[in-house]
């Protein structure tokens, strides 16, 4: 038996709320490390897009890009 249960019970819960937070913010962390990756891919999905479409325009256009042709 401890002699300051009070203590002891305020010690148990923060850690039992360091034990939540810790979990929340790796939570977070994977959270942010997916949204990052699928940042990157849609970057990429809309450069080759517009591209595809810049080349298109190229097309119509003669090849000169200038809208001579």
């Amino acid at each position: 038996m401890s002699l300051f249960p009070e203590t002891d019970q305020i010690l148990n819960r923060l850690e039992e709320q360091q034990a939540r937070t810790s979990a929340a913010v790796e939570s977070l962390a994977d959270a942010v490390t997916r949204l990052t990756q699928n940042a990157e891919t849609d970057r990429q999905v809309f450069q080759a897009e517009i591209r595809r479409i810049w080349e298109y325009l190229l097309g119509q256009q003669g090849g000169n890009g200038r809208g001579e042709g």
